[in-house]
């Protein structure tokens, strides 16, 4: 005859088999092993891209637990057969939501999912003091609002790199941001 028992917890335990008509008895010592924790991730990085529109973003996920060997897939959340990139980086996104699946040596696998935003598109708000006639001493001051913080600023005909432009004759004055 057979028998079988499921559901067990992990632990050590012991098996006995008698046969009363024949006097044999047997036993057998097993253990059941604890299954590795579940895969999570251990430290992830979302990077927007530069600049609204662009597609220069950058996800990275490092998962942990599990049985460890781990493989990763990309996809859009919106397309999974489309298999955008394998490793731990996806790079080169625009704003969208991306899921990575992590799949450990046992085959066990879970996903994860991730929101890459576009910064606010940059707005410039430009000041002027008007140069009195014929002397250098007007001026200009840009703010900038939205992108990516860290601006550059040139003015391609000007003294500054910087957000102001101070002690200049009248005229036009352009900047790139």
């Amino acid at each position: 005859s057979s028998g079988s028992v499921t559901g067990l917890a992990a632990g050590h335990y012991s098996v006995s088999v008698s046969d009363p008509f024949r006097g044999c008895n047997v036993t057998r010592n097993f253990d059941i092993a604890a299954p590795p924790p579940a895969i999570t991730l251990q430290n992830s990085i979302v990077s927007a891209p530069a600049c609204s529109g662009e597609s220069n973003g950058v996800v990275e996920a490092a998962a942990t637990g599990g049985a460890g060997g781990y493989s990763y897939q990309w996809h859009s959340i919106t397309d999974s057969s489309h298999i955008l990139s394998y490793g731990r980086q996806l790079s080169g996104v625009s704003a969208g939501d991306f899921v990575v699946e992590v799949t450990d040596a046992n085959g066990c696998s879970a996903s994860f999912q991730f929101n890459v935003t576009d910064p606010a598109p940059l707005q410039l708000v430009v000041t002027s003091t008007t140069a009195t006639c014929g002397t250098a001493d007007g001026g200009v001051a840009v703010t900038v609002n939205g992108g990516t913080p860290g601006y550059q600023f040139d003015w391609g005909n000007g003294p500054s790199s910087g957000p102001t432009m101070t002690n200049i004759p009248a005229g036009t004055y352009s900047v790139t941001v």
